[in-house]
Formats: structure tokens, sequence, C-alpha cells
């Protein structure tokens, strides 16, 4: 049998096992609000999947994206796990240079090794 080439006799089964890749996040709490920050804690769930880099975005506009005009993104600091299985962490960023009495709209994200992005779901906060 060669690679390009696969025999099966009569009653044989042939079993193919793909890999569940998953990645989940969530943007848990934001606390300490002023006029010019605030801190997020998100987490991130992530089953064979590489990422190369995580954080959170914010805009006033809602449903902000990294590639988006006027979306502000701080990257979390802790290195990023890329060993394969399931891996769960919580990071923490401080977002700063806001606005005073302004309505942000919040989305953490992950970038992977196969070029994807994945954000959580929107939450939203007021500075003060």
């Amino acid at each position: 049998m060669n690679k390009r080439s696969l025999m099966m006799m009569p009653g044989m089964i042939l079993f193919m096992a793909a890999t569940f890749m998953e990645v989940r996040i969530t943007a848990d709490v934001i606390n300490n609000i002023t006029s010019r920050t605030a801190d997020c804690s998100y987490s991130r769930s992530i089953t064979n999947v590489k990422v190369l880099e995580h954080g959170v975005c914010v805009n006033t506009e809602g449903v902000p994206e990294l590639e988006k005009e006027g979306v502000k993104v701080f990257r979390g600091e802790d290195q990023p796990r890329t060993d394969p299985g399931v891996s769960r962490i919580k990071s923490a960023v401080t977002l700063t240079r806001l606005e005073p009495a302004t309505k942000y709209f919040l989305r953490a994200w992950v970038k992977t090794a196969d070029g994807e992005t994945e954000y959580s779901n929107e939450t939203w906060f007021t500075t003060r």
C-alpha cells in the first residue's frame, strides 16, 4: 500500500479520527472603571488549537473587531498556550486612553495559528 491508495479487504472497517478543535472566549468582568481606564478579565478555553495572541477590543459603535476603524485593541501580556489538548486560561488587561462618560462595547479575542480570529460575545460598560 502506498500513500496514495488504500486497499480495503471485504469485511474491513476503516475508522478515520478527526481532531476536535475549539476556542471559547468569554469577557468575564469589567471593574475599577474610572473616567479614563477600566480593568477587564477574560477567559479562554482552548482545545487542540495554537493561540498566537489574545486580548480585548473596544469601540463606541458596537460589535468591535480588530480590523474595524475606530477600535482600540489591548493585547494580553501573558504568553499564549500552544500545546495540544485543553487549556483554560484567565487573563486581564487594563483599558486605557478612554473618554469620560462614554459607553464602550467590548469583546475579548484570540488569533489562532490557522489565521482565524475568534471573539467573545459583546458586553458594554460606561466610563465615569
